[in-house]
Order: C-alpha cells, then sequence, then structure tokens
C-alpha cells in the first residue's frame, strides 16, 4: 500500500501588537511597524527562543524581532516584554535557576 502522506499541523493566525517602532529592510524581507500596529502570525512562526518571526502588517509580510511585540490582548504598546513567548520562556527558566541555586548544597 502507498505510504500515507502526515499532514502538518494546522496554524492559527495570533495577533499581536507592537509596543516601539520597526523600521525593517526590505532587501532583507523585514516587515517595518510602528508603534501600536497589529501584527499578524501564524502560531507555528512563534516559536519561543526564535530571533526572528515571520509577520503580517498594513498588507506586507517580513521578519520582525518578537521582543517588539506582546498578544494583543496584553494591552499593547508601553507594556514589558514580560507577556512575549520568549520572555515567558526565559522566566521560565529563570525560575529553574533560582530554584536551584537556592538548594543546599
Amino acid at each position: 500500500p502507498p505510504k500515507k502522506k502526515m499532514q502538518p499541523a494546522s496554524a492559527t493566525t495570533v495577533t499581536y501588537t507592537a509596543k516601539h517602532t520597526f523600521n525593517g529592510i526590505v532587501s532583507a524581507s523585514q516587515l517595518s511597524f510602528t508603534r501600536g500596529a497589529t501584527i499578524k502570525c501564524r502560531s507555528d512562526q512563534t516559536k519561543a527562543g526564535a530571533a526572528w518571526w515571520w509577520g503580517m502588517c498594513n498588507g506586507k509580510q517580513g521578519w520582525f524581532p518578537p521582543t517588539y511585540v506582546v498578544p494583543a490582548s496584553g494591552g499593547g504598546g508601553g507594556a514589558p516584554a514580560m507577556h512575549s513567548p520568549v520572555a515567558q520562556q526565559a522566566n521560565a527558566n529563570l525560575g529553574v535557576q533560582q530554584q536551584q541555586s537556592q538548594q543546599p548544597q
């Protein structure tokens, strides 16, 4: 029998709000946006720890640094970076390191 092809997991759209303006380099396929802009990404493009995410803003697509955005439900511009998936993972790792350092030797 023919081998069954694996179907990729369906990705959902995740919406972020820019907390800073980012002036991307067009020749490097970077996305530009202003503070408060709405950026949409596929959930499979927003992996924690990734230095760049692929998203869409105002009909244009490109790479952008995830530290410039917060989840749309997180309050938007000016909110601390603690809401980004990258920051959440870093904080989780920090919590593990702090717990280990507090254990008696």
